[in-house]
């Protein structure tokens, strides 16, 4: 069994989950949702899935897989209307999650 006191994630080894009362982000918990959905391989069918969603935007910044996938941990984390939303783009560990700087405002 796993302890959790220290566990490294296998969709990005640079993050590791640590027990020492140390508060970084309130959205820790879409950490377990972001190593379920690697290890269930869900990255490559919300790919396709954004693949078929059709481009009306001109010269977008944010690409349409980035955006469904925040839109997916929005949902799941429980956020109700974008100016709640709007902390995940602030949010160190969802940029660490997506490896970027630069997340989409809501």
């Amino acid at each position: 069994m796993t302890n959790l006191h220290e566990t490294q994630l296998r969709f990005n080894p640079k993050i590791k989950i640590k027990t020492d009362d140390v508060q970084l982000s309130n959205n820790a918990g879409l950490l377990f949702y972001a190593e379920f959905k690697h290890a269930a391989g869900l990255d490559q069918i919300i790919d396709q899935a954004a693949a078929q969603l059709s481009e009306k935007r001109i010269g977008p910044h944010y690409s349409k897989t980035s955006l469904l996938k925040q839109m997916l941990e929005l949902n799941i984390a429980g956020y109700g209307n974008d100016v709640a939303a709007d902390a995940l783009q602030h949010d160190p560990v969802m940029k660490q999650v997506h490896g970027t700087t630069d997340l989409a405002p809501q």
